[in-house]
């Protein structure tokens, strides 16, 4: 045992959605559940909030009473480098893949308010030694179609102390790219309850009884998987997502506007979904945690400007139109590297800022507004690319 845990003793993995355990597909194991890894986490922090309520009276200049108002609030945030799409595919967001297939927003999912897609659980596992938790091995069929536990199982499960975040609901997703820096995706989810466990072994999945506020077993074993050997030849689709090879289009129907690396020098959105907490007396914990609509979200672009490129943009924002943000990861690569890209379609200009100093190139920061149109796919984000695949089952 050590008396601190740092990063290389820490990982976190999402509890995969219900519908994705069925028999007859890779990654599943009857009466398991297998949880999937959170790839290139940068930060985890997470906080518990108790409200509580003074009652007062005459005669007292103290409280009579400070009890619990209501249940406990938890916050979840991290953030990771992003390598594709693939974490955002093991959320349970919809993403495409293998370049051009896009299926609907990536939210449209949560934005249904449906509780297998909208409500996540989360894993925080933690080594008690000072060793690296990753134990590399190899991924071959019986890990894709295991027949047994120790097919896709950790060998150190039992030596890992185990964080259970129960009924998470994603609060807020931002992306952030500036000049020297890698990109990061935050997001931030609220979660009902939090839950510790010395040991990842036989560790029976519970939920949380919202009226009682007590958890319930089942009798599914959660399993830590093994980690991946992503330098294996049957292994696809490895790229993490850096500022180089980035293409950036602002596009409206008139005319499309292309920057490159060289012109960008940060870009950064950010997405919150406001939700309606409901209590009720006869419960512990909320009831719903819907979102509420419009969902909104922001966009800013920093560049450096031209002559001719801010005097061409300049007479386009004369306009009220729609304007579709592209971004192009991987676009002046080898083919052999897949297009990794995000659409904001949409987006609505409110402003744009020039700046000049000495010694320093002239700047335009631009800021636009977009909301999520989940019905028709008319407005929102859109993603799809790069996703970590064995052969052609993805990881």
């Amino acid at each position: 045992m050590v008396n601190r845990i740092i990063y290389n003793q820490q990982e976190l993995f999402v509890l995969p959605k219900s519908q994705e355990e069925q028999n007859g597909l890779p990654f599943y194991l009857p009466n398991f559940k297998i949880l999937k890894k959170i790839e290139k986490i940068q930060n985890i922090n997470y906080s518990i909030e108790q409200p509580r309520q003074d009652a007062k009276a005459f005669g007292q200049k103290i409280s009579v009473f400070r009890g619990t108002a209501s249940s406990p609030e938890g916050t979840l945030t991290f953030s990771y480098i992003p390598d594709g799409v693939t974490n955002e595919n093991r959320l349970g967001f919809n993403v495409g893949h293998f370049n051009k297939n896009f299926y609907g927003n990536m939210f449209s999912g949560i934005c249904t308010n449906d509780k297998d897609t909208n409500r996540k659980d989360f894993y925080l596992i933690v080594n008690k030694t000072a060793e690296d938790l990753d134990s590399k091995s190899a991924i071959n069929s019986s890990f894709v179609f295991p027949n047994s536990k120790e097919d896709v199982a950790h060998p150190k499960t039992k030596d890992f102390q185990v964080i259970h975040f129960q009924d998470c609901y994603l609060n807020n997703y931002s992306f952030d790219l500036q000049v020297n820096q890698m990109p990061t995706i935050q997001q931030n989810y609220l979660f009902n309850n939090i839950f510790f466990y010395s040991s990842g072994s036989d560790l029976n999945y519970s939920s949380l009884d919202i009226k009682s506020g007590l958890n319930t077993k089942s009798q599914d074993i959660i399993i830590i998987p093994k980690d991946i050997d992503l330098k294996q030849p049957l292994i696809s689709g490895v790229n993490v997502l850096t500022p180089n090879n980035l293409n950036l289009y602002i596009i409206t129907k008139n005319q499309t506007l292309k920057f490159y690396e060289e012109n960008i020098r940060g870009l950064n959105f950010n997405i919150n979904f406001n939700r309606k907490i409901v209590k009720s007396i006869n419960y512990k914990f909320p009831i719903i945690s819907n979102i509420t609509f419009p969902v909104n979200g922001e966009l800013n672009v920093s560049l450096v400007t031209s002559s001719t490129l801010s005097g061409s943009f300049f007479d386009t924002l004369k306009a009220d139109d729609d304007y579709n943000i592209v971004l192009e990861f991987n676009s002046n690569l080898s083919k052999k590297i897949e297009l990794t890209k995000f659409i904001i379609s949409g987006c609505k200009f409110n402003n744009i800022n020039y700046n000049s100093n000495i010694g320093d190139n002239k700047s335009a920061a631009l800021n636009f507004t977009f909301d999520l149109d989940t019905d028709f796919n008319s407005r929102g984000l859109f993603a799809s690319g790069n996703l970590l695949r064995y052969q052609n089952y993805l990881l």
